[in-house]
């Protein structure tokens, strides 16, 4: 059902998922949902909404983009997990943005573990920022008299 307003077709694809969550994930996990969702991306309009998303992704994330680009083209990606000795499922990871050639190679398992280490290490420094402001002072409970 088209709607004039773009935040209420997405407020009513929301609650159609909400209430129809079980239907739409067999859907997809399905071999059929899989062949289905495999053609709608191979077809112009999928690929279209690809290359929208890629480009909006582009736009707010641009240092990532850079250094995902410079990692494609000079091929960086090194052929075994530099924890393990796994060779299936590498990914790259980039710790830095700011130095696209700054590539660690890891398997799917301790790149998710160190994605998982950097986002509570960061909502922990988030945490300690707004104690800061609360409290006034530093984090070792220094803080200047009134």
């Amino acid at each position: 059902m088209p709607y004039k307003d773009p935040e209420k077709g997405r407020a009513h694809q929301r609650e159609y998922y909400k209430k129809n969550r079980d239907k739409e994930l067999s859907k997809r996990l399905s071999p059929n949902g899989r062949a289905i969702q495999k053609k709608y991306n191979n077809s112009p309009k999928g690929k279209a909404t690809r290359k929208r998303y890629d480009n909006q992704y582009a736009k707010k994330n641009p240092k990532k983009r850079k250094a995902k680009d410079y990692a494609r083209q000079h091929n960086l990606r090194g052929t075994e997990c530099e924890v393990c000795p796994s060779t299936e499922n590498l990914d790259g990871h980039h710790p830095d943005y700011s130095q696209p050639g700054w590539i660690i190679t890891m398997c799917r398992k301790h790149h998710n573990d160190v994605k998982i280490i950097q986002r509570n290490l960061l909502e922990a420094i988030q945490q300690a920022n707004i104690l800061k402001n609360i409290i006034g002072g530093d984090y070792y409970g220094k803080t200047e008299s009134i």
